[in-house]
């Protein structure tokens, strides 16, 4: 077992620190990349791919539909992915970034899917779709549902698991362990469906329309998730510091504020929120990630390497996760931004302007209720007393700074 695959000596190449985990990272998008391409061909269900230009609406609908699907295939392997390496960091308590080295390297077995599914299908394809469990012993037969392709992947899976849980622990109990919760992450990963219209049925509403891009919105959600553990295990320091930064009272007034827009327009936005759990849950992210990008200008954080790294990836994930939702979130949180880069940036730099500051700090709130009565179903130009509603918030910004001063002033 100890030459098995020689793993053992592979591995202290691939850990290489040396090597940029960006680069790892950018391997493993390529492979995602190049399975989707070859998915057009296997999957008999893959959404027609027609190169066409967008003079007719017709034409333009089909190219989101294929950028939905891409979406939603690329969402689907990067959280796939990420649990792996949630997986062997508590089984094998090996550093995060080597642990990331060793998943991307082998992501290659993706291409396995389409690749085989071609050869055993004589390039006719199968049809790969969710799988529906109806008994607990399919927990143990779901690979029924699965192409050729599809079980070759996750057997190969399985097996560079034990190998790698082995190497690194010398324990069969904590490798089998470890194989158990791959198993276990696969089987939920290719019932997400089923598990998105039971939660819904669970909090007493209905998930109705079932489709890629609600799918690809749960997906965004377990990666935003994996990815926060992942950084936590990685430095817990750094990222407490980017969290404090963030504010935590201010995360929560956003979400707060998002959910008083919705209470303006519906006299039920408990209802509201539940029957759109996904997109709330999307929008408070983006928001709490936005936030980590303006704290680090508040900061001025952006001068060291590291942070202003982790600030332009979460402005990115931010942007993803507004889009997700619908085009308008995504501008308003573009708005809620730019705001920030006038406020905290060169040349601007309001934030030395105390009454310009306050005045695009309030604009900024007022975006975000605007952006519940949106959500709600309201008609922006339709939204009550925009005046009056910002002026109160106005008022409120300056009180609270005010007030601030004082009792720093006063406990000195």
């Amino acid at each position: 077992m100890r030459n098995l695959f020689k793993i053992n000596k592979i591995l202290p190449h691939i850990e290489n620190p040396k090597t940029p985990l960006l680069f790892y990272a950018l391997s493993f998008l390529s492979v995602i990349i190049l399975e989707n391409f070859l998915e057009i061909f296997s999957d008999t269900a893959q959404v027609t791919f027609r190169l066409l230009p967008y003079n007719k609406l017709v034409y333009a609908l089909a190219g989101i539909n294929i950028a939905i699907s891409f979406t939603h295939t690329t969402l689907w392997w990067i959280a796939v992915a990420l649990f792996f390496p949630l997986v062997f960091s508590y089984i094998t308590k090996e550093e995060t970034p080597k642990i990331l080295r060793a998943v991307f390297a082998f992501s290659f077995i993706a291409i396995l899917t389409p690749a085989a599914d071609l050869i055993l299908s004589k390039g006719k394809g199968f049809d790969i779709h969710y799988f529906s469990p109806t008994a607990p012993i399919d927990f143990f037969l779901f690979y029924k549902a699965l192409t050729p392709g599809e079980i070759l992947t996750c057997a190969c899976a399985l097996i560079l698991s034990f190998c790698y849980c082995y190497f690194k622990t010398k324990n069969l109990f904590k490798t089998l362990e470890g194989v158990f919760l791959i198993y276990a992450g696969m089987f939920l990963s290719f019932t997400l469906p089923y598990l998105i219209k039971h939660s819904a049925a669970f909090i007493g509403t209905a998930a109705k329309n079932l489709n890629p891009l609600i799918v690809a919105r749960l997906l965004f959600i377990i990666i935003f998730f994996e990815l926060s553990a992942l950084f936590y295990s990685t430095d817990k320091k750094i990222f407490k510091g980017t969290f404090k930064a963030a504010g935590a009272p201010r995360i929560l007034s956003s979400i707060l504020l998002l959910a008083f827009g919705i209470f303006l327009f519906s006299a039920y936005p408990l209802n509201v929120i539940l029957e759109n759990m996904g997109c709330f849950l999307l929008t408070s992210i983006s928001f709490t990630l936005v936030l980590i990008f303006t704290g680090a200008l508040r900061g001025g954080l952006l001068n060291e390497p590291r942070h202003l790294k982790i600030s332009i990836f979460c402005l990115a994930l931010a942007g993803l996760a507004a889009a997700l939702v619908n085009v308008t979130t995504f501008y308003f949180l573009l708005l809620i931004a730019g705001s920030s880069v006038f406020c905290y940036l060169a040349p601007f730099q309001l934030k030395n302007i105390p009454a310009l500051y306050n005045i695009v700090k309030s604009f900024n709130l007022l975006l975000v209720i605007i952006l519940g009565w949106l959500f709600a179903g309201g008609e922006i130009m339709e939204f009550p007393h925009i005046l009056i509603i910002y002026f109160i918030i106005l008022v409120f910004n300056i009180a609270a700074k005010t007030f601030s001063r004082l009792y720093s002033a006063f406990n000195k």
